[in-house]
């Protein structure tokens, strides 16, 4: 499926260092990495730092459910793979799920790990996670860097999601994009030089709330080859 790279420590927002790789291929072994705090790339040296990014064949993401304080509105992994039909992805719940946090009632929060095709280069790691979010805007967008760690649980609840595909396989589908913004109804423009830029028309989820108003680099090659 993916690979992780764990600390020895749990906790610790300061630490840097993540050596300890595992090859996730099931439940138990996802448990082993995300008991100690964890890293979705492969840094030099082991450092965590967006200069060192060698690669990742794993893309996170995270789910506070701080978008609404209307439980009605809170997404659960079953959403994310309605988003993302025939994807297989990992669920790893946070350490504050279904927790009292600063105040706010408890709600679910959750990491999504998503298998993609190994990607080396780290600004387009972060695009593609920027991509992501653009389609399901449901995701923290302070976690969208190519040097993201989640803090590891010492009760883990994790969740494997089946499908057919990994992400990578999912944007390169012809037809991923035809109901979102800048799908294959939206209109392009095309200023001087190579600079594009879109204008979307409106496009709603299950739970009617509206995309933000762009798509990347990815959505637009696309359309432009169309």
């Amino acid at each position: 499926m993916f690979t992780l790279y764990s600390a020895d420590i749990v906790g610790n927002p300061g630490n840097c260092s993540y050596p300890n790789k595992t090859e996730v291929t099931d439940v138990d072994s996802l448990r082993a990495a995300v008991c100690h705090d964890y890293v979705c790339a492969e840094y030099k040296n082991n450092y965590r730092n967006g200069d060192n990014f060698l690669g990742a064949d794993c893309l996170p993401v995270d789910c506070d459910n701080d978008h609404s304080e209307d439980p009605s509105d809170w997404i659960l992994p079953a959403d994310v793979a309605a988003a993302f039909p025939n994807v297989y992805f990992a669920v790893h719940y946070s350490r504050y799920n279904m927790r009292e946090k600063n105040g706010k009632p408890a709600r679910p929060k959750f990491h999504i790990l998503f298998p993609i095709t190994r990607m080396t280069d780290a600004a387009a790691y972060s695009d593609m996670k920027k991509l992501v979010n653009s389609i399901f805007p449901y995701f923290d967008t302070k976690a969208l860097d190519a040097a993201r760690f989640f803090f590891g649980t010492t009760t883990v609840e994790v969740e494997l999601f089946p499908g057919s595909m990994n992400l990578t396989e999912f944007l390169e589908n012809d037809d991923f994009d035809v109901d979102l913004p800048g799908g294959h109804h939206a209109s392009l423009v095309i200023p001087e030089g190579s600079h594009i830029t879109i204008k979307p028309t409106p496009s709603t989820t299950s739970k009617h709330i509206r995309y933000p108003p762009f798509c990347w680099i990815w959505v637009l090659a696309r359309q432009v080859s169309r």
